[in-house]
């Protein structure tokens, strides 16, 4: 049997991806309840931001991260900072 990666997905959250299977631009993320390499668990009710937020899935021995980290925590860190005018 074949389960499709759809299962359990309602209408407005199929709704919600392009064609390529990413969500639009623009849209609510979905709650999540995803466990952290840390242990803890992490719920987008916890952690959301006023201004956003950014949630990224990266491995950590994959050659590209690796190579992108730096620039990666160089952008967060600047993402965090913030926004003129508050």
């Amino acid at each position: 049997m074949t389960i499709s990666p759809k299962a359990g997905y309602t209408a407005e959250e199929r709704s919600m991806e392009t064609a390529s299977g990413q969500p639009k631009l623009g849209q609510n993320a979905i709650d999540f309840d995803l466990q952290g390499t840390d242990g803890r668990r992490y719920r987008l009710a916890d952690i959301s931001g006023a201004n956003g937020t950014l949630v990224m899935f990266i491995c950590n021995h994959c050659p590209y991260v690796k190579a992108a980290i730096g620039r990666t925590v160089a952008d967060v860190r600047e993402l965090q900072k913030p926004a003129l005018g508050q």
